[in-house]
């Protein structure tokens, strides 16, 4: 591996430089001993796909289990304050959001019944993007001075017939990488569209074709990215899981 030299604080990467596609067992050692290495490696713009985070078929469950809890409760909203319940909602390009979007959105909180066990599934690879962002488990030190950081595990179900993301950049504030562990598989769970990065060229750089249910994404979050359509020659049905789906890890302010 190169050894990248310590960046700037003021450092934030626009685009992919180069996307690395790692073992899971290599990533631990990687983000437990090499973490100056790893973050100075984001903000040079890499990406990594570990592969098989997660087993398949526990995923595939969940996403079933998650689906049913979305069409069998009501839609709601909640900002984020201490002991709202988890909830979902279907932004279906909603104004209220700066970022447009065409998605079903699933909010879960650790301090709620962990219904459908959703931070249980993901705990081993929570504590890693804790040591990634400088805290400890699913403990922020931050706390302990009263500031309120919360961590929210969201879930999006990005439905066949137009399910997209506009082009973004995410803030850095609380975090330093982007999180995403895949849910659904491209070419048998959709045919078309999904994640993609800007690269140095302007040029859109294809995600999802390098990934398998259970893989992660590890980028920059002001690296630009968004989805592209998912299966735009189809109709959209909110009640059929048919698209791509995908587990969000944030931190953030809690209002």
């Amino acid at each position: 591996m190169k050894n990248y030299q310590p960046l700037r604080e003021n450092i934030r990467p626009n685009c992919v430089k180069n996307i690395i596609k790692i073992k899971l067992n290599d990533f631990k050692i990687l983000v437990t001993e090499r973490r100056d290495y790893f973050l100075s490696s984001l903000k040079e713009g890499d990406a990594y796909i570990v592969k098989q985070v997660v087993d398949k078929e526990i995923l595939k469950d969940l996403k079933n289990q998650v689906h049913n809890f979305g069409t069998q409760t009501k839609e709601s909203w909640h900002d984020t304050k201490s002991g709202i319940p988890n909830f979902h909602q279907i932004d279906n390009e909603l104004k209220y959001f700066n970022i447009k979007k065409i998605a079903h959105t699933y909010h879960f909180f650790l301090w709620n019944k962990d219904e459908p066990n959703v931070y249980d599934t993901f705990s081993e690879m929570l504590k890693l993007y804790q040591i990634i962002n400088g805290h400890r488990d699913n403990k922020f030190p931050h706390e302990i001075n009263n500031h309120d950081v919360v961590n929210r595990l969201q879930i999006h179900h990005y439905p066949s017939g137009g399910g997209y993301m506009d082009n973004h950049n995410d803030p850095d504030i609380y975090l330093n990488t982007l999180a995403i562990i895949y849910m659904s598989k491209y070419g048998v769970d959709y045919q078309t569209g999904g994640l993609y990065f800007i690269d140095r060229n302007n040029l859109e750089v294809s995600v999802d074709k390098l990934t398998d249910i259970g893989d992660m994404v590890f980028a920059y979050p002001t690296i630009t990215h968004g989805c592209k359509p998912i299966d735009s020659d189809e109709s959209i049905n909110w009640d059929y899981s048919r698209g791509r789906w995908l587990v969000l890890f944030n931190t953030l302010l809690r209002q």
